[in-house]
């Protein structure tokens, strides 16, 4: 009984530092980037579909561009990090902009 104690207790320590040296590995050609995907609805929470979004970074000005698909949903797989704002626009709906949107280092940021 102890023996098979002592190799449930070390699990999580084995586990922890798995996942510390596979998260330390890094490739080649790293880059510090994210990125950030959402939905765009209207005020009665259906989705619009081609709506115009653009991602600014607040801190450079750097712009990207991309149009939400039939469902609404947009992504920007491959933006720096930063602090951005995402604008919206569909011909019929007043246009739309979220602030203050962080991006870190491989983080997968949503937006609503």
């Amino acid at each position: 009984m102890r023996k098979y104690f002592n190799r449930i207790a070390s699990f999580p320590v084995l586990l922890t530092l798995l996942i510390s040296f596979v998260c330390s590995v890094r490739g080649p050609a790293q880059q510090n980037t994210g990125s950030i995907s959402g939905t765009v609805k209207d005020p009665t929470g259906a989705v619009i579909p081609q709506a115009n979004v653009t991602a600014t970074q607040t801190d450079t000005g750097a712009v990207e561009k991309t149009v939400s698909d039939a469902a609404g949903v947009y992504t920007f797989p491959r933006l720096g990090t930063g602090v951005y704002k995402i604008s919206a626009e569909q011909t019929g709906f007043a246009p739309t902009t979220i602030t203050g949107i962080t991006l870190e280092i491989y983080q997968r940021q949503k937006s609503i």
